[in-house]
């Protein structure tokens, strides 16, 4: 669906409920359920998006190996040689 044709869906679906919904009290507590939906489907995609980036960041970073010579130092009396 392209978004033209997602904004004539939304707006159809809208007048319906409205021609269907005489009550303004009911049809605005329509409306702020909908806005519910949507704020917390926007957070469902948000929160998708940042862990899918938190992954793919992991991924893509170096892991240390335990070869590293960083990473390996003699231990001498007092701690570790620098």
């Amino acid at each position: 669906m392209n978004p033209c044709e997602l904004a004539a869906f939304v707006s159809a679906a809208a007048i319906a409920i409205a021609k269907n919904t005489p009550d303004d009290e009911e049809l605005g507590v329509l409306a702020l359920a909908f806005r519910q939906l949507a704020d917390t489907l926007g957070t469902i995609a948000a929160q998708r998006v940042l862990l899918a980036e938190k992954e793919q960041k992991k991924e893509n970073s170096p892991q240390p190996s335990n070869r590293d010579p960083a990473l390996i130092r003699p231990l001498i009396p007092g701690g570790f040689l620098d």
